[in-house]
C-alpha cells in the first residue's frame, strides 16, 4: 500500500508541467481575501526523481540531511518520532525504512521562521530489472508571509540541481469564516474564486457536508488531466461543527492534503 501510495503521487505530478509559483500564491492569497476568508496557512509541497538509481541506507540518511540543512531546519534530534506540527522549533525528528527494495527516509521539523517543514525519501529497486529510483518530496507549512514563495523555488532548485529531473509542485491555501455558511453563501465564494482566475468549471462534487469544485484556468501554466480535460484548480469548503468554522481550500493543480 505504501509503494503504491508514492506511484500514484509521482504519476500526478509527471503529467504536470511548469508553473509560475509566485504568481499562483498570490492570485490564491489575494482570491481569499477578496471573499472575506481568514488565511489560515499555505501548504507548498514539491518533488520528484533526484537519481536514477536505488540508494543504501546510509546514502538515503546522507541526502535526507542534507535537504534538511538546505531547507533550513533548526534544533537537536528528538528520538521520539512526532508530527512536524507540534515540535518546537529547536527539535526534528527522522525515521527510516528498510524493506527488501524499498527504503524510506522521513524527517519533520521547523526552520527559524517556525514553518513546518515534511521531508520524505523513498528509493525503489526493481528486483526483475536491477534498475531503481529515488524520489524526494518537500512539504512546507506557511503561516505569515503567503506570496513569499520564491525563496522556496530557490531551495528548490538547489536541491534538484544534480541532475535534469524537473521536480513539480503543488499549493494549497486554507481560509475559513466564523460560523456556518449556507450552501448557497459556499457556492457563490467558490464561484468567485473560480472568476477570478478566469476559470471554467469541470467537475463538481456535493455531499451533506462538501462543497469541492474542479477547474481549469489559462492563468496557471500548469495542469494535470481528468479524463480528457485539463484542470488545475480545486476549491472546496466544508464546516466544522466543533470549531464552529466554514473552511475552504484552493489547491493547484489539485488539494494534495486532507479536507
Amino acid at each position: 500500500m505504501k509503494k503504491a501510495l508514492y506511484f500514484i503521487v509521482i504519476c500526478v505530478l509527471i503529467l504536470c508541467t511548469s508553473c509560475t509559483v509566485g504568481d499562483t500564491g498570490k492570485n490564491m492569497v489575494e482570491s481569499l481575501e477578496e471573499i472575506g476568508a481568514d488565511i489560515v496557512e499555505m501548504d507548498v509541497n514539491f518533488g520528484g526523481v533526484i537519481v536514477d538509481k536505488f540508494l543504501s541506507e546510509s546514502e538515503m540518511i546522507e541526502l535526507g540531511q542534507s535537504i534538511k540543512d538546505e531547507m533550513g531546519i533548526v534544533g537537536e534530534k528528538e528520538e521520539e518520532n512526532f508530527y512536524e506540527k507540534n515540535c518546537t522549533k529547536d527539535c526534528y525528528s527522522e525515521s527510516v525504512t528498510v524493506e527488501d527494495g524499498f527504503i524510506q527516509y522521513n524527517l519533520w521539523g521547523k526552520n527559524e521562521n517556525g514553518e513546518a517543514i515534511s521531508i520524505f525519501v523513498t528509493s525503489y529497486r526493481n528486483e526483475e530489472s536491477g534498475s531503481g529510483e529515488t524520489t524526494v518530496f518537500v512539504d512546507v507549512i506557511k503561516t505569515v508571509e503567503y506570496s513569499r514563495i520564491d525563496e522556496i523555488m530557490e531551495k528548490k532548485r538547489a536541491i534538484f540541481k544534480q541532475n535534469e529531473n524537473k521536480a513539480e509542485i503543488t499549493t494549497c491555501i486554507i481560509g475559513s469564516f466564523n460560523g456556518k455558511l449556507s450552501r448557497n453563501e459556499m457556492n457563490k465564494k467558490i464561484q468567485m474564486t473560480i472568476n477570478k482566475i478566469n476559470g471554467k468549471i469541470i467537475e463538481d462534487y456535493e455531499d451533506e457536508n462538501l462543497v469541492s469544485i474542479t477547474a481549469y484556468t489559462p492563468l496557471i501554466n500548469n495542469y494535470i488531466y481528468t479524463g480528457n480535460k485539463k484542470m488545475n484548480y480545486n476549491v472546496a469548503m466544508r464546516y466544522n461543527e466543533y470549531e464552529d468554522k466554514t473552511y475552504i481550500w484552493i489547491g493547484t493543480p489539485i488539494i494534495t492534503i486532507g479536507y
